[in-house]
């Protein structure tokens, strides 16, 4: 297992799904990494975002601590890269249910309509979930996932 940590936490943020509205737009991307940079907790923290290399324009100019990953070459490369990050914020993926059998702290973000997607062993208080059940996860604002963020406690670089 490759530590990938400069000093502070790894952060794997998976927004992108196969339909265009179960993904989280770029923007909401560079916004919670500001976010989380303004606290004290993730100053020194390693972001890396699953993207297909066609979406790199998503990323913050000049910050070395946002890293793009495409497991491109094999399978085992997504959950490697789970196992070495600290915290999982994903879009209803299977990347989301990998990172709960791994272990691994997640905050999914996930329609109201389709509850069963919640990983298993997750409940409701331990997922971001659009406002209504009309909309999808495009549509949950910035500011809900970082509320929840903010709940996670932190002790010695790891989410506890």
């Amino acid at each position: 297992k490759a530590d990938i940590r400069a000093t502070g936490p790894t952060i794997f943020i998976n927004t992108f799904a196969k339909d265009e509205k179960r993904c989280w737009d770029h923007r909401k991307i560079k916004k919670l990494i500001l976010l989380m940079r303004s606290d004290e907790r993730y100053k020194d923290a390693t972001f890396v975002v699953n993207a297909p290399p066609a979406e790199a324009h998503f990323l913050p100019e000049q910050d070395s601590d946002v890293l793009l990953f495409e497991g491109g070459d094999n399978f085992f490369q997504l959950p490697s890269m789970l196992d070495a990050c600290d915290l999982i914020i994903s879009v209803e993926t299977s990347i989301g249910h990998l990172a709960v059998s791994l272990g691994k702290k997640i905050i999914p973000l996930i329609r109201s309509k389709n509850p069963e997607w919640i990983p298993l062993g997750l409940t409701k208080d331990d997922v971001v979930m659009a406002n209504d059940r009309r909309d999808w996860v495009e549509d949950i604002p910035t500011e809900k996932v970082w509320e929840h963020v903010k709940e996670l406690q932190l002790s010695s670089g790891k989410l506890n």
